[in-house]
């Protein structure tokens, strides 16, 4: 998908069926993206610190948990091609253990350690390096 547009539509279609209507634990794509662009900000100095990682896949994730027992989460990976966007819930502590301690060393495997061990009910958003910019109004995400 290399339309900003759509990307912004299908990610928030995603997030709007996670949680009941009036979560508070529920996501917006617009927190989404200034989420990432907040991140990537950090990214880019962690980088002058450690040239030896430009051009690596790399991922995170953010969380909602004010209600623990339906705790949303908003993933991506970054690859130097574009972007993955997915979603889904869980528990806050398995969440939060997940992404401190247990995440796999592989970027490659983030996704799929993610679904194992959480609700994760639609597959990625594959935003190409065209529609991430235009979406994020930057480009560059892995250095």
């Amino acid at each position: 998908m290399d339309c900003a547009e759509h990307a912004e539509d299908e990610i928030a279609r995603r997030l709007a069926v996670l949680l009941p209507p009036g979560s508070v634990n529920t996501i917006s794509a617009g927190e989404v993206r200034e989420w990432v662009i907040g991140y990537l900000g950090r990214y880019d100095a962690e980088l002058a610190r450690f040239p030896g990682e430009v051009g690596q896949t790399h991922w995170n994730f953010w969380m909602k948990d004010f209600e623990p027992s339906d705790a949303a989460f908003a993933a991506v990976v970054f690859r130097p091609t574009g972007l993955e966007f997915f979603c889904g819930t869980g528990d806050r502590y398995a969440i939060k253990r997940f992404g401190e301690i247990e995440f796999p060393y592989d970027p490659e495997e983030f996704h799929a350690e993610m679904r194992q061990q959480f609700a994760v009910p639609e597959g990625s958003v594959l935003v190409g390096a065209e529609g991430a910019a235009a979406w994020l109004g930057r480009s560059g995400w892995c250095g």
